[in-house]
């Protein structure tokens, strides 16, 4: 139905645009900062990631499960897998912090799910 509201989908094409540039500059950041690697295509990664996006909220792969987890059983380990030592170490990090706010309480992690 989009179809018929161009102006829309105009606007739409500027947001993602401005999406891709932001996030392809901030994937170009952490390279700079040594936690992401230097030796990929951020233009690539950007669009993988966003056509797994698309993916995932167009389709039945994440049937009754939050979207969270669904993020941190894929995109995380995709992303986790262009990073360096030092950047590894981050990701892994923020999982364990979640994975223990979880275990210690459980009831105000799936309101945030």
């Amino acid at each position: 139905q989009l179809a018929r509201y161009k102006k829309v989908q105009a606007y739409m094409a500027q947001i993602r645009g401005e999406n891709r540039e932001i996030a392809i500059e901030t994937l170009k950041k952490g390279a700079s900062q040594g936690h992401f690697r230097n030796d990929i295509s951020f233009e690539l990664i950007y669009e993988v990631m966003t056509s797994f996006s698309e993916l995932i909220r167009n389709s039945e792969i994440a049937l009754g499960l939050p979207m969270s987890e669904v993020l941190l059983n894929t995109a995380f380990v995709y992303l986790r897998g262009c990073t360096t030592p030092q950047g590894m170490a981050i990701i892994d990090q923020f999982l364990e912090r979640r994975k223990q706010a979880k275990y210690e309480n459980p009831s105000v992690y799936t309101s945030l799910e």
